[in-house]
């Protein structure tokens, strides 16, 4: 939970987190975002889930980044009534 002197993730950001679970052991923490690139990258490949273990941290960042879009734009299915 935040407190008022706590800045608030953005919707964009909080996606980012929940996509990441797809591809890491374990869905990013809040702090993530104050990591540099060079930093995020090396967390990403040091927390890459066995399919991705080989891929380099600007790649897993690319997955996680396009996932993420897809839920920020909607593209995904949704259930008929």
């Amino acid at each position: 939970m935040t407190t008022e002197n706590e800045s608030k993730l953005t919707f964009e950001q909080e996606c980012y987190l929940w996509a990441s679970s797809f591809y890491l052991f374990n869905t990013l923490e809040e702090d993530f975002f104050e990591l540099s690139e060079e930093d995020q990258h090396k967390h990403l490949e040091e927390n890459a889930w066995e399919p991705f273990e080989y891929h380099d941290g600007y790649t897993i960042s690319g997955y996680i980044d396009d996932l993420a879009a897809h839920i920020i734009d909607k593209h995904y299915p949704e259930k008929e009534d």
